[in-house]
C-alpha cells in the first residue's frame, strides 16, 4: 500500500468532502448507488462503455469535461452492504490498473473545443486524482513489485507471477486501442441525437410498444 494506497486516498477524500462542512460542495468522486442526475445532464452526457469499472466516477469526469459541475450532499446517505471480495489482491489491483490507465488516457487526450472544459488530474484530488497523474506507471511498477515479494515470501509463486504480469499489462493490454477522448465525443453526439429522438412522445411511445414497456414507463 506504500505505492497503491487506494483505501487511504479514498478515506482522505471522504474525510474532506463528507466529514466536513459545508453540506453541499463540489466533489471529485461519486457513488453510483446514490447518484442524482438532472435531465439536462443525462440527455447530454453518456456513460462511457469503454471504462471497465468505476463507471460512476468516470461519468463524473465526462460531465465535468462537458462543462457541468458535480456536487456532493453530505446528508444524502444510503447503506452500502457489498458482498465480501473473493478475488485475490493481484486481481483487484489489475482491475484498478485497467480502469485508471483508461481514464488517464482519456484525460491526456483532451482537446480544447467549444463546450468543453479541460479537466486535469489535480482537480480530482485526492481521489481518484492521485491515480491519474504522470506517476501512474511508476506507481504500478513499484506496488506490484512489492506485492510480488509478499506473495513470494508466502510461497505463492503464481500470485507473484500475476503481479509481474500486471506491470506488463499496464503498458500494453490496458492501453486503449483508440483515442478514448475522441471516442467519447463520437458517442456523445450519437447520445444527444438519441435523447432528442426520445424527447418526442410519439417516438418514445412507439419504442415502448416495441419492447413491451407499459405505456407509463420511464
Amino acid at each position: 500500500m506504500t505505492y497503491w494506497n487506494k483505501i487511504g486516498s479514498m478515506n482522505r477524500a471522504f474525510a474532506s468532502f463528507i466529514g466536513a462542512g459545508p453540506r453541499i460542495k463540489e466533489t471529485p468522486f461519486a457513488f453510483g448507488g446514490n447518484l442524482v442526475i438532472h435531465r439536462e445532464l443525462f440527455t447530454e452526457v453518456p456513460f462511457d462503455p469503454g471504462v471497465p469499472r468505476g463507471e460512476d466516477i468516470d461519468f463524473l469526469m465526462n460531465a465535468r469535461m462537458f462543462g457541468h459541475s458535480t456536487f456532493i450532499d453530505r446528508e444524502l446517505a444510503i447503506k452500502h452492504d457489498p458482498p465480501s471480495k473473493s478475488h485475490p489482491k493481484w486481481m483487484q489491483v489489475r482491475e484498478d490498473i485497467y480502469r485508471f490507465v483508461f481514464e488517464k488516457a482519456k484525460l491526456d487526450a483532451q482537446e480544447e473545443m467549444p463546450g468543453m472544459r479541460l479537466l486535469r488530474a489535480e482537480a480530482l484530488d485526492p481521489y481518484p486524482g492521485e491515480f491519474l497523474g504522470d506517476d501512474l506507471e511508476e506507481m504500478i511498477f513499484r506496488s506490484n513489485s512489492m506485492l510480488a515479494m509478499d506473495y513470494l515470501m508466502a510461497g505463492d509463486t503464481r500470485g507473484a507471477g500475476e503481479c509481474m504480469r500486471n506491470i506488463h499489462l499496464a503498458s500494453h493490454d490496458a492501453l486503449p486501442r483508440t483515442n478514448p477522448f475522441k471516442d467519447l465525443l463520437i458517442l456523445q453526439r450519437a447520445w444527444r441525437e438519441l435523447m432528442a429522438y426520445f424527447s418526442d412522445e410519439e417516438n418514445a411511445r412507439a419504442v415502448r410498444d416495441l419492447i413491451g414497456w407499459p405505456s407509463g414507463g420511464a
